[in-house]
């Protein structure tokens, strides 16, 4: 699922770069306690914004699986196919 790709990206990134969960919570505006239960598979947490991944790429310098995730079909969508015939 993409919002585990996501989280799992930005746990590398942190890594490579060496960012803390204070320096994410002040970069995108949320609590250190935020940032950390988007990372984890907290129950009722939100996952990133869109906003927010967007500012984390530009961050760390490389695109997140956001940006290299196929498109989604009609279907996932919830387009009728025959709609568009």
């Amino acid at each position: 699922m993409l919002e585990n790709q996501i989280k799992e990206w930005v746990r590398a990134m942190m890594a490579k770069t060496k960012t803390r969960q204070d320096d994410l919570a002040e970069l995108l505006g949320l609590s250190q306690a935020a940032v950390s239960a988007r990372l984890k598979d907290v129950p009722d947490t939100p996952p990133f914004k869109i906003q927010e991944i967007d500012i984390l790429e530009r961050h760390f310098g490389e695109p997140s699986p956001l940006r290299r995730a196929p498109p989604p079909s009609i279907q996932e969508v919830g387009i009728d196919p025959k709609v568009l015939t």
